[in-house]
């Protein structure tokens, strides 16, 4: 019972912090289920038209749909996210508008 409160407060914690960032910040769960999106920043939601009550609880995979991804890139982000190795990669993302 005390981890799932402690989680809870932490994740409480963390979206009050990221919240108040004035730059674009995402935070996401590597534990979660799909590894989902637990906090945004404001200037997250002013950047890509997406609120936090439509993204909190999804993987941020939703960004880059239909943007093109090199196949390399994209097996550079597995392996470093099933090793927790570093990875470096300009990966596009789309706006909500589709932009």
């Amino acid at each position: 019972m005390s981890d799932v409160v402690n989680g809870a407060l932490v994740k409480k914690a963390i979206r009050a912090v990221v919240g108040e960032c004035k730059f674009c910040v995402t935070i996401a769960d590597p534990n979660g289920n799909d590894i989902p999106l637990i906090a945004v920043s404001e200037a997250f939601e002013s950047m890509t038209g997406y609120k936090r009550s439509e993204i909190i609880g999804v993987n941020c995979r939703f960004l880059n749909q239909g943007c093109p991804i090199s196949p390399m890139d994209l097996m550079g982000l597995r392996l470093a996210s099933e090793s927790g190795s570093t990875f470096t990669a300009l990966l596009p993302n789309r706006k909500k508008s589709g932009e």
